[in-house]
């Protein structure tokens, strides 16, 4: 049986925008980054193409990139401890109502339970600790599954609620 989606693999020296103009509708593209924070910067454009593509307006658009980019700098900073040799794969699925995102890692995995409640008035004032507080408030739907082989797979998907599809290459306005 054939499948109307396409998967599209974008590695760090990839011509994104190119890849990213010609990406058809119901497709998935798939990003591969090295665990270093500058790598980021390639995710955040990748998101905001995608988020245009959607046609999602602000703040809907901020929104989604920021849960997107912390479960990366999450894979990268937590699972992978910055060790750039490892390798974090995003992988992002356009469909005209629905965006889904995963990001895998390879490290050892977390105890999602554990986490400590950002809005515990012990944790405000920490510097860390709201990423996937922020991930679940802006997404619909956040999991975490942790493969037997190791790693951590964090599955988000939010439901496009602004405009509609823009073709690739044109304006969203």
């Amino acid at each position: 049986m054939e499948s109307d989606s396409a998967l599209i693999r974008l590695r760090m020296d990839s011509d994104c925008y190119t890849a990213l103009k010609q990406m058809p509708l119901n497709s998935e593209l798939e990003l591969v980054i090295g665990s270093r924070f500058e790598d980021l910067e390639l995710v955040d454009l990748v998101m905001d193409f995608a988020c245009g593509y959607l046609a999602m307006a602000e703040p809907e658009r901020a929104y989604v990139s920021l849960a997107v980019r912390e479960a990366t700098a999450n894979a990268v900073g937590h699972g992978h401890q910055m060790d750039a040799s490892k390798r974090v794969t995003i992988s992002i699925r356009l469909d005209d109502e629905l965006l889904t995102v995963t990001v895998r890692d390879s490290g050892g995995g977390f105890d999602v339970s554990a986490l400590p409640n950002p809005l515990d008035p012990s944790n405000l004032l920490k510097s860390a600790g709201r990423g996937i507080f922020l991930m679940r408030q802006f997404m619909d739907q956040v999991s975490f599954r942790f493969p037997s082989a190791g790693g951590t797979v964090v599955e988000m998907s939010h439901r496009v609620t602004h405009g509609s599809v823009t073709p690739p290459g044109q304006s969203a306005h």
